[in-house]
């Protein structure tokens, strides 16, 4: 666990190091005002790369035309780096001549407070305004058709950023680290938002997922701690490593059908997390999916095989159900879980788990001790005896009362203890109280019998 948290740590460092190291210098043609200019055309040039930050400061003014040595030429590009790190700069003004603004624009521009982008821009670059930590608004033209990666990195007083119409991707880091960020309206025109794109947002309430989008990629909204609901489009199949990691709010999310894999930490730490439904199309919850989070109950649907370590670590399960399609329960999958109400294991063979490891304590099994001597076992019948013989599994008092996996637990209801509360065919199936011949009853004391009705 503690690798895997350090690894995203590693990742972000990476981004923000990256996100405040200067690109390779450009060759300038001339300097004029304190600013340098390199000769792109007949009759334009590009704003250089800065290489005297310090002298820069104040209200910038970027000139619609320069004149050298009787030349004159419009201003129709700002250049990578232009001005990074130019720490002492307040504002800048951009005139309408100019359609393009390179990567690392205005990187660290750190008491930046106002930008205009000018009409015709079409791009902006990889981290144009990362570490601008004053600036609190962009506008964006509608002109706009890409944001290069973590284009907004860690402009923490940023509370408003419109997306125009026509983006079709959210790059990654985009948003990341904008902690004041409270609200981010996606256009329709998004089919991608990419890793990291708006993770710790630590303020961010809500956003809007397109219905083109179908995929979230890893760590995408990890850290953002303020969101309690997430709606996932039906288009989703798959959902990244990460991607909700620490959403210590995260009440209420969807997971749609054609998702195949929770991935490893997707919804770690999601500690208001206390119900999900997940959909028959997975196949494979991998490690720490869900631990810490605060689920009291969890169906696993028949299709899922494995369920990595650690997966539901820590989480306060009431009520556990697992698929017939279940193979493999991996080292503490369930450790560390409150001794769970009710257990139940659909699957005919009894699948791999694994015992606790002397050497390692009370650790590395799938279940904890407490298990063992708390939890009642229900399985199917006719798998009973494999069950009371299989590692792991012999260690639990299996509950000869379940006929059937598919009859999952009822609450008891009001009335006397021998009141019966669910009816049952032979199959598992609900039937009405005027269902004829043999039943299984459940009855209001928890207890299940068999009973023939003629």
């Amino acid at each position: 666990m503690l690798m895997k948290l350090n690894l995203l740590a590693a990742r972000i460092l990476c981004a923000l190091l990256t996100a405040f190291t200067a690109l390779s210098a450009s060759a300038w043609n001339f300097k004029l005002d304190g600013m340098f200019y390199d000769i792109t055309g007949p009759n334009t040039v590009t704003l250089s790369q800065n290489y005297e930050p310090d002298e820069i400061e104040g209200i910038v003014i970027i000139p619609q035309v320069v004149t050298n040595k009787n030349n004159t030429y419009t201003v129709t590009a700002i250049g990578e780096n232009a001005f990074s790190s130019c720490k002492k700069v307040t504002e800048i003004q951009i005139p309408e001549t100019v359609v393009s603004i390179g990567a690392h624009a205005f990187n660290s521009c750190a008491n930046l407070t106002k930008v205009n982008i000018p009409s015709k821009v079409t791009n902006i670059g990889s981290y144009t305004f990362s570490g601008c930590s004053s600036i609190t608004e962009i506008i964006l033209p509608i002109t706009i058709s890409a944001i290069g990666e973590y284009a907004f990195l860690a402009c923490e007083a940023l509370t408003k950023v419109n997306i125009p119409d026509g983006i079709t991707r959210i790059d990654n880091g985009t948003f990341m680290g904008c902690s004041s960020i409270k609200e981010i309206l996606l256009p329709e025109s998004i089919n991608s938002i990419g890793e990291y794109a708006f993770s710790y947002c630590i303020n961010l309430l809500k956003v809007n997922i397109p219905e083109s989008v179908s995929r979230i990629e890893t760590a995408t909204f990890a850290g953002c701690e303020s969101i309690n609901e997430i709606v996932i489009p039906q288009n989703v199949n798959y959902i990244g490593a990460f991607a909700f990691q620490n959403c210590t709010n995260l009440s209420i999310v969807n997971i749609p059908e054609g998702v195949r894999i929770i991935e490893s930490s997707t919804f770690h730490g999601c500690s208001a997390l206390n119900n999900i439904q997940l959909p028959e199309s997975l196949t494979s919850i991998e490690e720490s999916a869900f631990g810490c989070c605060g689920l009291t109950q969890i169906v696993i649907p028949d299709n899922v095989e494995t369920v990595g370590s650690d997966a539901f670590w820590g989480c306060p399960l009431e009520k556990v159900e697992i698929g017939t399609g279940i193979k493999t329960l991996s080292s503490q999958a369930f450790w560390g879980c409150v001794p769970f109400n009710f257990l139940m294991v659909k699957a005919t063979e009894p699948p791999t788990a694994s015992e606790i490891n002397p050497d390692d304590g009370v650790y590395g099994g799938t279940f904890n001790e407490d298990h063992y001597t708390n939890t009642g076992l229900h399985v199917p019948m006719e798998s009973i005896q494999k069950y009371r013989t299989a590692p792991v599994w012999k260690n639990f008092f299996i509950r000869q009362d379940n006929p059937l996996t598919a009859i999952e637990g009822v609450e008891a209801a009001e009335g006397a203890e021998s009141e019966v509360v669910a009816r049952y065919d032979l199959s598992g199936r609900p039937v009405a109280d005027d269902y004829r011949g043999m039943t299984i009853v459940r009855r209001a004391d928890g207890s299940v019998a068999k009973e023939i009705r003629r």
